[in-house]
């Protein structure tokens, strides 16, 4: 089926609400905000978002440090270079509301982890990121 244009519509379809999803479908909003052509993208997931990041997974018990640190988000690593300086400025603004910084500063704990250190985020509190970067 084509569109009005005569052009085939574009769809992509992931398996698997994980990171890896989540930062494509982030990526792609940001570009249809800036005004580029995206795909429709759907995610298609059998159980819950960040699945296999939660302790009802049955592969974690949701409590074990995350092995990368948080700063490699679904943004990361932030360097656009491909639709030109302005846009990429743009881009590269935008993916950071979907930042593990900008999730901490609206659950309001973004102080509380760097007073902490900046620790390293149990399984279980990465999964919520994920669920927060979805909604």
């Amino acid at each position: 089926m084509s569109d009005q244009s005569g052009a085939a519509p574009r769809h992509l379809a992931i398996l698997g609400a994980g990171p890896k999803a989540l930062a494509l479908a982030a990526k792609a909003r940001v570009l249809a905000e800036v005004g580029f052509s995206v795909p429709a993208i759907t995610i298609v997931e059998a159980k819950e978002v960040a699945h296999h990041w939660r302790a009802t997974s049955g592969l974690t018990n949701g409590e074990l440090p995350l092995g990368t640190p948080p700063d490699k988000d679904v943004g990361y690593p932030y360097h656009s270079y491909t639709w030109g300086d302005h846009a990429n400025r743009k881009v590269n603004a935008l993916m950071q509301g979907y930042s593990w910084f900008s999730y901490l500063v609206e659950v309001h704990r973004y102080g509380e982890w760097v007073d902490r250190g900046k620790p390293a985020p149990v399984h279980a509190e990465w999964a919520a990121y994920l669920d927060w970067v979805y909604r």
